[in-house]
């Protein structure tokens, strides 16, 4: 509800404003507020119907996150894991390191601006089974925390990276 609200009150209140300055010389400035008004409160209830509606056929709730987590268990040592994961970053295209902390087991990346989002925060979490085997926790979610929808763009993030560690697991990399 609060993010109806919300909705309403920013669509119409923009409209408000453009009617308001765009009619101000052509009638009374009282006749120009009434309109302005009026057509104000009609697009924001116009706009808050048409977010009601996407979230429905979304199958969403408003203020819902929006995040996609994957894990798998890697037959790889630890510090191999580590630069395997560092290494599937790349299918992700343009990217930013946040951080990287080999000790807690940490990778932090935010994906560059698409026309699909403002970029992803994309996670893993690294944690050594034993000698052979690490497991490791992906997580992706919008850089941009009002983000309503993200078309898929986050479960496409987790399914490109498992994909990529998946079919690379075996190999074996070299620490200098």
């Amino acid at each position: 509800m609060k993010t109806y609200v919300k909705i309403f009150a920013g669509t119409s209140s923009l409209c408000m404003i453009f009617q308001f300055f765009f009619n101000i010389g052509e009638k009374s400035i009282v006749d120009v507020g009434i309109h302005a008004v009026m057509s104000g409160g009609l697009f924001g209830l116009f706009m808050t119907l048409f977010a009601i509606a996407m979230y429905k056929a979304m199958g969403k709730k408003p203020g819902e996150k929006i995040v996609a987590s994957e894990s798998i268990t890697i037959e790889l040592p630890y510090i191999e894991a580590f630069i395997q994961c560092l290494q599937s970053v790349q299918v992700i295209g343009k990217h930013e390191m946040l951080n990287s902390d080999e000790q807690q087991g940490i990778i932090e990346v935010k994906s560059a601006n698409s026309m699909e989002s403002f970029g992803e925060i994309i996670t893993y979490t690294l944690q050594s089974i034993d000698e052979h085997r690490t497991h490791v926790i992906l997580t992706s979610k919008p850089s941009w925390s009002k983000t309503i929808e993200d078309w898929g763009k986050n479960e496409n993030n987790v399914r490109q990276i498992m994909k990529y560690i998946y079919l690379h697991k075996r190999e074996k990399y070299s620490v200098s």
